[in-house]
């Protein structure tokens, strides 16, 4: 479940699964669309295909957050100028953010919340 905050090596994970289940819908391919239709529950690709736009706005937000935005709307609402090369990079180019994935950091604490790692 995709929550609010960095682009996290779990994400990335998550999208590049989510992408590969959806690529028979994005190529131009009808034979191959019409084959993972019949093949599998429409379910279950409607809650995969849902999961893929999740995933890819997500995707384009962090990858936006590494630029400063274009203008402003009454000074709150960010405006982008997106083209076809932006949208190559932020879907298909390297993961958007490389942070730690909070997680593990959790794990290695051994307690929910922030882990601050001992200084040396």
């Amino acid at each position: 479940m995709l929550q609010w905050g960095p682009w996290d090596p779990h994400y990335e994970i998550e999208y590049q699964r989510v992408s590969r289940d959806a690529q028979p819908f994005l190529d131009g391919d009808w034979n191959a669309r019409m084959a993972v239709l019949r093949a599998g529950d429409p379910a279950v690709l409607s809650k995969r295909l849902i999961e893929f736009n999740l995933y890819r706005v997500s995707r384009l937000e962090a990858y936006l957050r590494k630029r400063d935005a274009d203008g402003t709307i009454n000074g709150s609402i960010l405006i982008y100028h997106v083209g076809a090369e932006d949208l190559r990079n932020a879907f298909d180019g390297p993961a958007p953010e490389r942070v730690a994935d909070p997680r593990i950091l959790e794990d290695m604490a051994g307690l929910p919340g922030e882990f601050t790692p001992p200084s040396r």
